[in-house]
């Protein structure tokens, strides 16, 4: 919609330019507005739930899996963005949470029944002693039960 718009207006323009024969400025404003709508284009392409390049599944306990996608890779540039789902291949695929590679990471904690998934920042700190920027518990008796499977 926002595209469509933009669009509208970038014709309109260009077309007032050139029955005013200004190439120049016709130029500019088209070298412009590709640029503007690539932009927007690549920018809407980020999807938090994307699972389309799959990165690697470790092994938390016997038939509990996390497993890691890349949904923003910078290269070079600087660091990925990874969406991890916590699966046991069979009955529960549950999305966790997004974060920066460079900064960011999960840590799970198992006890019975139950896990405890903690977000931290900065990896380099020492754990004791900091606070996580996100918890959620997860109850593997109720995630059987939804036969949940978060297929985006």
């Amino acid at each position: 919609m926002v595209i469509n718009r933009v669009m509208l207006l970038l014709t309109l323009l260009e077309w007032q330019l050139l029955k005013k024969n200004n190439k120049r400025k016709y130029y500019q404003v088209k070298l412009t507005s590709i640029l503007l709508i690539f932009s927007i284009v690549s920018l809407s392409c980020n999807n938090k739930y994307s699972k389309k390049d799959h990165k690697w599944t470790t092994k938390l306990a016997e038939g509990l899996y996390v497993e890691r996608f890349t949904i923003y890779g910078s290269g070079a540039f600087g660091t990925d963005i990874v969406t991890v789902y916590l699966t046991d291949s069979t009955y529960f695929n549950q999305f966790i949470g997004s974060f920066d590679e460079g900064n960011e990471y999960f840590q799970y904690k198992i006890n019975g029944d139950s896990i405890l998934v903690r977000k931290f920042m900065d990896k380099d700190a020492n754990i004791e002693n900091k606070k996580p920027i996100e918890e959620k518990l997860l109850l593997l008796s109720k995630l059987k039960q939804l036969n949940n499977f978060d297929v985006k």
